[in-house]
């Protein structure tokens, strides 16, 4: 099964993802080079369905503005902080694109987590869905042989790039696969200040439980590690080596076709 797809939104959402990456630039850029300890906070796993506003780890360059409707961010000293420009209008718009990505029998969380980033090292997304939109070029995605295909070399500025998680990795019984991502633009012109991006990601609820139920009733084999339903919150806590993942011997191969699978918004 193929490891991600490419999403097209109309022209009008082309401009809202144009202005909000603007927005996200302008945003980290006139943050502080080196934050102050007070500002730098820990993506602690015991809060994963909570976290709001701005994370930074200065040891890996790393920079994070997490968006979670309801949830309004403060600085230390208690101020109101200034949120990057159309994060509730671009939340809504990635949201309905990665609900249209998943399957249907999936219970997903009611907001989601909208997160703006700059480049940083590969990972695994613990979502069910993300969805990324990037200022530039160099979302890297791992394919079974080892080999980094570049996923968003070609997009247009209405485009954007979705790819499955750990969470539906788990819910399907290891059938759909998670993406290992990661970003490189060392060698690309105009990355002065780094790559910014724009990504929903579509999370289970945090109250449920990831259960294979409904592959095991479509007559699809459940292998013994799937068998049992995972506490949506014990599942976000845990630890998960991607090591144990891709040696897995019945791990399918990532396709990447030369015609683009596209879902259109």
């Amino acid at each position: 099964m193929a490891c991600h797809l490419w999403v097209v939104f109309p022209a009008s959402d082309g401009a809202l993802l144009r202005s909000g990456l603007d927005s996200a630039r302008l945003y980290f850029q006139q943050k502080e080079a080196y934050p102050s300890a007070d500002l730098i906070h820990t993506n602690d796993s015991h809060e994963w369905c909570k976290t709001s506003g701005y994370y930074a780890d200065p040891h890996l360059w790393h920079e994070t503005y997490d968006y979670r409707p309801g949830l309004t961010p403060t600085e230390p000293s208690n101020g109101m902080e200034f949120l990057p420009g159309a994060l509730p209008d671009i939340f809504g718009l990635l949201a309905k694109a990665a609900r249209g990505a998943t399957t249907p029998h999936l219970t997903t969380q009611d907001d989601g987590q909208l997160i703006m980033f700059p480049d940083h090292e590969h990972q695994v997304d613990k979502s069910l869905i993300s969805v990324v939109k990037s200022d530039k070029a160099g979302l890297h995605v791992r394919d079974f042989q080892g080999r980094w295909i570049l996923v968003d070399g070609d997009l247009g500025p209405q485009e954007a790039v979705v790819y499955p998680g750990l969470a539906l990795y788990q819910a399907t019984a290891g059938y759909v696969n998670p993406a290992l991502h990661r970003t490189e633009i060392n060698n690309m012109p105009g990355n002065m200040y780094g790559r910014c991006s724009l990504a929903f990601k579509l999370m289970p609820k945090s109250m449920t439980s990831l259960s294979c139920s409904e592959m095991r009733a479509a007559g699809h084999g459940v292998e013994a590690q799937f068998q049992l339903p995972v506490p949506v919150d014990d599942f976000m806590q845990r630890s998960h080596p991607t090591d144990q993942l891709f040696n897995r011997n019945t791990f399918q191969s990532f396709n990447f076709p030369t015609a683009q699978d596209v879902i259109s918004s």
